[in-house]
């Protein structure tokens, strides 16, 4: 009866701590997996007209933008990082291995309440070009910090990326495991949204489908120490 007891109290306490990854605590998850971005929660288009599209690739859903226009996105709402630290992982595929430097995803990390100033990280598929680190401001994007060496993205493949950056303002972005970006900017040190985006030329792919960009399994772990 004392086991039982102990036990109950043990799964309770459990229950209560929140989920952990790293030295944080997970503060935003989305896997896309109720087939929807609408809702539970719900991410706002940068073109209603266009919407993105809820695909699922094996087991894993995801969230691709339409290919119509050469610049899109998704923006959500996300609880507040006051201390400015956060770990932010997601898998990205691209549709093309075309080397150019439109062929590229983007997110951002901003403050709604300062005219969503914050940072932007821009990969461009197998070339330095646009594969940058930016400090977004009144005149807008001003890259701060380039990629060490170019980053080839398989065609049709999820490729796991992870942002970090420390309450003393010093960020890391490792891309398959290999870290490509290392770099400190202060500037900034609070954000309440994210935004993940995909650029793509006007021309598509040899197998008809548009240079687009799709992401799944998104985790935003803070603080970081």
């Amino acid at each position: 009866m004392m086991r039982n007891t102990m036990l109950a109290a043990l799964a309770a306490l459990v229950a209560a701590c929140p989920l952990r990854a790293g030295t944080g605590s997970v503060v935003f998850k989305e896997d896309f997996s109720d087939g929807t971005y609408g809702e539970n929660p719900a991410w706002t288009e940068a073109n209603p007209n266009l919407p993105w599209t809820v695909g699922q690739d094996g087991g894993r859903f995801f969230v691709e933008p339409s290919g119509k226009i050469p610049w899109d996105s998704l923006r959500i709402a996300i609880p507040p990082l006051s201390d400015g630290s956060f770990e932010l992982q997601f898998d990205v595929r691209f549709r093309s291995e075309e080397v150019l430097g439109a062929n590229r995803f983007f997110v951002i990390l901003g403050n709604s309440e300062d005219n969503f100033r914050g940072y932007q990280l821009d990969v461009a598929q197998g070339t330095t070009n646009n594969c940058t680190l930016s400090r977004i401001g009144p005149d807008g994007a001003q890259p701060f910090a380039f990629i060490s060496e170019k980053v080839v993205f398989p065609e049709n493949t999820f490729v796991r990326v992870k942002w970090t950056r420390r309450a003393d303002g010093s960020m890391s972005v490792v891309i398959d495991g290999q870290e490509c970006f290392s770099a400190t900017d202060a500037a900034y040190s609070r954000f309440d949204r994210l935004t993940i985006g995909s650029i793509s030329p006007a021309q598509r792919s040899a197998s008809g489908a548009a240079f687009t960009q799709a992401f799944a399994d998104i985790v935003l772990t803070a603080p970081v120490e």
